[in-house]
C-alpha cells in the first residue's frame, strides 16, 4: 500500500508510521511502537513530526500532501513543491551543502523522512543569548561563509526545470508575489491604507520599473529565496539549510538581503554593514563578483533589500493576520522600520517615489494602529 494514497490519507501519524515501517522494519518479536510527536509548524502548509524509535535515533517525518500536485508541467511531467524539495536537495547535497538527508519518501514525495537536526535554529540561538555585537558577529560569520559556498558550488549545474513555481527570479514573480503581495496583504488589508485608482496605476508602473532593475542585477546564480534565521539550523557544530524548494536562478544579492534584513533577528545597522562587507570580500575571492559589480553594490543592494523586505511584510501580515499563525505578526514593526529606512534612500526614491511614500505611511506598531490614507499625489 502506498503510504500517501492509501486509506490513511487523512491520518498523518498512520501514514508516516507506514513509511517508517518500510524504512526501518522492527526486529522479529519487537512490537514496541515508535512515538510520533507533532512539532510546531512554520509558514508553509507542511506538517512536521518527530518519530522516536525505542532503541535508536529519532527521525523527522514530513506530511507535505497539501502541496502535492500543485505546480507546473515541465517536459510533460508535473513538478510540485515536494518534487522541487527532492531535486534541489539532491543537487545541494551533491555539491557539499549541508542539508537534511532524505531517508525515505513515498513515490509522489508527499510524505518523507529526514535526519533529525534537533530544534535549534539560528533565530533560536540568537534569542537564547546576549545581543552584543561580538556575539552576533560570531553567530553570523559562518552563515555568510555558508551563503558564499552555496552560491559558488551550487550555481553551476542548477536547473531551472527543478522549480515548481518557475525556475527564474523574473519580473512577473517580483511584481505579483513580492510587491503586490505587500500592497494587498500588508498596506491595504493589514495597515488599512486606502489606495486611489490613480495611485494604484502609478504603483503598478513603479513596480514594473523596480522589478526590471532588480532582476537584471549581476552577479547571478542560485538563490534559495528564503535564506533567513528560521530556515538555518545548528546541529553538531554545523549550519544546515532546511528550506530550499523555492530556489531559483537570479540575482545573488537576494539571499544576502534575506539573511541580513531578517525581522526575526533585526540586526543592528552597523553589524549589517560589516557582514555585507565580509560577503563582498568572500564573493570576490570566490570569483562570484567582478570589480564593476562591487562598484554598483550599494544601489543594487538597497533595491533588492527593499523588495525583499516588502515581500516579508506581505508574508508576515498574511500568515499572522489571515492565517492566524503565531510567531509572525510581532515581527512586523522590525520589518516596517527597516523598509522605511530604505525608502528614504535616493536610489529608491528615483526608481519608485510613490512606493516609497506608501512605505513611509505604514504604521510600525502593528496592525492595530490607526489606518493611514495614501491618496493620489
Amino acid at each position: 500500500m502506498n503510504a500517501s494514497t492509501g486509506p490513511d490519507r487523512h491520518d498523518p501519524s498512520a501514514a508516516l508510521r507506514a513509511l517508517q515501517r518500510e524504512y526501518s522494519p522492527a526486529p522479529p518479536g519487537d512490537d514496541t511502537p515508535w512515538q510520533i510527536v507533532p512539532l510546531e509548524g512554520d509558514g508553509s502548509e507542511r506538517r512536521y513530526y518527530r518519530l522516536r524509535p525505542p532503541h535508536s535515533r529519532s527521525l523527522i517525518g514530513v506530511d507535505a500532501r497539501a502541496g502535492a500536485g500543485s505546480g507546473r508541467m515541465v517536459n510533460g511531467r508535473m513538478v510540485d513543491e515536494n518534487h522541487s524539495f527532492m531535486l534541489i536537495g539532491r543537487h545541494l547535497a551533491a555539491r557539499g551543502i549541508p542539508v537534511p538527508r532524505v531517508l525515505a519518501a513515498t513515490p509522489d514525495a508527499a510524505l518523507y523522512l529526514l535526519d533529525d537536526l534537533g530544534n535549534l535554529t539560528l533565530a533560536g540561538h540568537i534569542a537564547a543569548g546576549r545581543r552584543d555585537p561580538d556575539r552576533l558577529y560570531a553567530a553570523y560569520e559562518p552563515v555568510i561563509d555558508l551563503l558564499v559556498m552555496i552560491q559558488q558550488r551550487a550555481s553551476p549545474g542548477f536547473r531551472t526545470a527543478w522549480g515548481y513555481g518557475g525556475g527564474r527570479y523574473d519580473t512577473r514573480l517580483v511584481i505579483d508575489r513580492e510587491l503586490n503581495y505587500f500592497l494587498h496583504a500588508g498596506a491595504v488589508e493589514t495597515a488599512g491604507i486606502t489606495i486611489s485608482p490613480r495611485t494604484h496605476r502609478t504603483l503598478q508602473h513603479e513596480f514594473r520599473r523596480l522589478a526590471a532593475a532588480v532582476v537584471r542585477q549581476s552577479p547571478q546564480g542560485i538563490l534559495l529565496r528564503d535564506f533567513q534565521s528560521r530556515n538555518i539550523m545548528l546541529h553538531d557544530c554545523r549550519h544546515y539549510v532546511i528550506d530550499f524548494q523555492g530556489a531559483r536562478y537570479g540575482p545573488l544579492y537576494y539571499d544576502l538581503a534575506a539573511v541580513l534584513h531578517d525581522p526575526y533577528v533585526d540586526l543592528p545597522d552597523e553589524l549589517r554593514g560589516t557582514l555585507a562587507r565580509r560577503y563582498l570580500d568572500l564573493a570576490a575571492r570566490a570569483g562570484l563578483l567582478r570589480a564593476r559589480e562591487r562598484q554598483t553594490f550599494i544601489p543594487d543592494w538597497q533595491r533588492i533589500s527593499f523588495v525583499r523586505l516588502l515581500q516579508v511584510i506581505g508574508a508576515i501580515c498574511f500568515l499572522g493576520r489571515v492565517k492566524r499563525r503565531p510567531g509572525f505578526i510581532e515581527h512586523l514593526p522590525a520589518a516596517g522600520r527597516a523598509a522605511k529606512r530604505l525608502a528614504a534612500e535616493a536610489a529608491l526614491r528615483r526608481t519608485a517615489p510613490t512606493l516609497c511614500r506608501l512605505v513611509e505611511a505604514l504604521p510600525v506598531t502593528g496592525p492595530e494602529a490607526p489606518p493611514e490614507v495614501l491618496r493620489s499625489q
